[in-house]
């Protein structure tokens, strides 16, 4: 028995070098404010996890296939060949049971177009000595999503106030709400 398994996930992102918070690894929308999107570099680590589940060693040769609007540097991955608009990877020799996640590094500036962003990987390819096929070839592909879209500023203002101050300013309210129906109501009484 010989199976590949790979899976795509979103490692990191980086808006004109300001790490992004990720709560879904396989999708990521990004609001970058209307104004400021034309300036805005978007850096994406995305991780590639290639497992051997199956009872013999063996290798993959891994393709990715970039979205359309964003770019590869080949500087910042090294463990990957750029040919024909897609990137390749040779995996090391994994034993059963063995994984080996490897990084691939994509940019989208400003001067790009806005929306969905899928980056696809999958499995073109497998080895051993044996000269097994892959028995399962359903978890030879996997994506994850970016979505670019613009904001109005109103949601980075609401993220920037202090919830604390807020918090503060309503019990002081409350407060004074309460001090006058006390005043008036011992006004009433005398």
């Amino acid at each position: 028995n010989f199976d590949m398994n790979i899976e795509k996930t979103i490692a990191e992102v980086l808006v004109n070098g300001e790490r992004q918070e990720i709560k879904n690894n396989k999708l990521v929308k990004l609001e970058i404010h209307r104004k400021k999107i034309a300036n805005t570099e978007v850096i994406v680590k995305y991780q590639v996890k290639v497992t051997n589940e199956g009872e013999i060693a063996g290798t993959a040769k891994v393709t990715e296939i970039l979205p359309k609007d964003m770019y590869f540097n080949p500087g910042e991955n090294s463990e990957w060949t750029e040919k024909d608009g897609l990137i390749y990877l040779e995996t090391e020799e994994l034993k059963p049971g063995e994984s080996k996640i490897y990084e691939v590094i994509l940019h989208w500036d400003g001067s790009k177009v806005i929306g969905t962003h899928t980056n696809h990987v999958e499995i073109v390819l497998t080895d051993n000595e044996a000269g097994y096929e892959d028995t399962d070839n359903a978890d030879n592909d996997s994506d994850a999503t970016i979505i670019i879209v613009p904001s109005t500023g109103i949601e980075l203002l609401i993220e920037k106030v202090d919830i604390s101050n807020i918090m503060k300013v309503a019990i002081l309210m409350l407060y004074a709400i309460l001090l006058i129906k006390v005043f008036k109501k011992e006004k009433n009484n005398t």
